[in-house]
């Protein structure tokens, strides 16, 4: 049962990883590894969530050890292998953080490999064989009910100060931390965008910095772009929209310049804020309303009214919560 065990661990860890990438932000722990592998530009490959590749790769490899197929299985696991030795890789030397769940599944492909080799057999007896189909099977069908769970969010039992105070009479406030560079916070963006215009002046949007240097470079120089930029006179949510969509890897100063003066910006003014300590006060200050607002270093999590969301939300999970804001008033 080693081979089939070591699958097992494999698929259950990354179907949980799934539920995570797709809106369950407390399974990675807020602020943790988890979280920062998660907000990392490696959560995605060709638009999939990496543990989607897990998922898939430990099912075939439970197919074939099941099937008594010793020779793809070896085969098979050793791409698996191969795979989890570039993901500690990225980990340790990209992200420079790791995350303790897919540290499991990439210790559980090793492992498979290893054992696809060398156990004196990979398929269980007939019992077994069935006990692991469904236990697999469990898992897999298990996931997509999680992920609807977790989309039903947490209402804070008493509001905030710092959200409190931006909220506005007969107007829905979103009050969104995000990151720049992040790639789950560019997508939330375009959705708020879309969504948000959808009702007019009904809903306004508060956006405060919390950027995550030891994973995006960059994020910190953005933030400060944005503050300055605004100072400058630029509208908020344009400059926003030129941060956002622009390649990260020009998100430097220069480039935040550019996209500064592109949108007409005074350029003496904006350089004249830059210089000063103004827009690192401003992202500290929106570091400690996080801080107060319960949250770690996390990102992208926003607030309607009391629900708080962790994640790139669908539009019709924000629609729902907006509409349900709106009744509320």
């Amino acid at each position: 049962m080693i081979v089939p065990g070591i699958g097992l661990v494999g698929l259950v860890t990354s179907c949980y990883l799934i539920a995570a990438y797709f809106g369950c932000g407390g399974l990675c722990g807020e602020g943790g590894g988890c979280d920062l592998v998660r907000a990392s530009s490696y959560a995605e490959i060709l638009g999939i969530k990496t543990p989607l590749f897990g998922v898939l790769f430990f099912a075939a490899a439970l197919v074939l050890a099941l099937a008594n197929k010793r020779r793809l299985l070896i085969a098979w696991s050793a791409i698996g292998a191969g795979a989890s030795l570039v993901f500690i890789g990225l980990q340790a030397f990209v992200i420079h953080a790791f995350c303790m769940y897919c540290l499991v599944v990439d210790a559980s492909a090793l492992a498979l490999f290893a054992a696809a080799i060398y156990a004196p057999t990979i398929a269980p007896a007939r019992r077994g064989r069935i006990a692991v189909a469904v236990a697999g099977a469990l898992a897999v069908l298990a996931t997509p009910a999680l992920i609807t769970r977790c989309e039903s969010s947490p209402v804070m039992a008493g509001l905030p100060e710092v959200l409190a105070r931006e909220q506005r009479p007969g107007q829905v406030t979103i009050v969104e931390f995000v990151d720049f560079e992040c790639p789950f916070c560019r997508r939330l963006h375009a959705t708020l965008k879309q969504v948000v215009a959808e009702y007019g002046n009904r809903v306004r949007v508060v956006r405060k910095h919390l950027p995550l240097p030891s994973i995006h470079a960059n994020s910190t120089t953005a933030a400060h772009a944005s503050c300055c930029a605004e100072e400058a006179g630029a509208d908020g949510e344009r400059m926003a929209d030129a941060l956002f969509t622009a390649p990260p890897e020009e998100l430097t100063a220069e480039g935040c310049e550019h996209l500064a003066a592109s949108l007409g910006v005074d350029l003496e003014r904006y350089r004249s804020c830059i210089a000063s300590d103004r827009p690192a006060a401003r992202v500290a200050a929106d570091g400690a309303d996080a801080k107060a607002a319960g949250l770690k270093l996390s990102v992208p999590v926003f607030f309607i009214g009391p629900r708080k969301f962790s994640g790139a939300q669908p539009a019709e999970t924000i629609r729902a919560a907006i509409d349900h804001e709106l009744a509320r008033l």
